[in-house]
């Protein structure tokens, strides 16, 4: 027994429908139900499937509550690095044995400030050697991080620190004691950034070193 069926179908459907041979359309039908059935009919055994649902569900709540207790450490853990690196930061604010050293956290602070300077102007600046150049790529406001751009290296991607290798850094410098170049910093991209762009670092072409100028009296 065969069945008429009427069926709907759009323009430019209609047209390919005229173009494909009449004892071929049945095929196209059949074809059609065929893979719309395997896709609706369930694949595998209904028991083993629960229990799969059931297994992921379970190990889905052990991870849930795993990623909830490492994500408790890991702020436990970043609230003690806050307190421990404060109570180093005033470490670098003792006079020690005549020396003083600049405060960290000021001396990134006008460090950034004039990092943004840099981004804005494009400036271009040079290592101490005058064989490379560089200037700051981009800076993430939020994380502290400035990345700085070596447009003499093959490698495109830039050299990035923190407020915390600035900080780490800082500890170097004291009244009287000038640093050789690569004392500062370990990496030359990251020193040379940092005693170009901050304001009260100098480096003397005639002895080689990296001098930082503390402030004058009522500076």
């Amino acid at each position: 027994m065969m069945l008429t069926k009427s069926v709907w179908m759009s323009d430019d459907d209609g047209v390919l429908w005229d173009e494909i041979p009449p004892g071929l359309r049945s095929e196209i039908f059949r074809i059609a139900f065929r893979t719309w059935q395997e896709n609706s009919m369930p694949k595998g055994d209904k028991k083993e499937l629960e229990a799969k649902l059931e297994n992921l569900e379970r190990k889905s709540q052990e991870l849930e509550e795993k990623y909830y207790k490492a994500e408790c450490d890991f702020v436990e853990v970043e609230n003690e690095i806050v307190l421990v690196e404060y109570e180093l930061g005033k470490f670098d604010l003792v006079i020690s044995e005549g020396e003083i050293y600049p405060e960290p956290d000021e001396f990134f602070r006008q460090f950034f400030t004039h990092a943004q300077k840099y981004l804005e102007d494009g400036t271009i600046f040079k290592s101490p050697s005058g064989q490379n150049r560089y200037r700051v790529h981009s800076i993430d406001i939020e994380k502290e991080k400035v990345f700085i751009e070596r447009m003499d290296s093959k490698s495109p991607k830039p050299s990035s620190f923190t407020s915390k290798t600035v900080r780490k850094a800082v500890r170097r410098l004291s009244t009287g004691n000038d640093l050789k170049v690569g004392e500062f910093m370990p990496v030359l991209a990251q020193e040379c950034a940092v005693v170009e762009i901050h304001p009260r670092m100098k480096y003397s072409e005639t002895f080689g070193t990296i001098h930082y100028e503390f402030p004058g009296v009522g500076e």
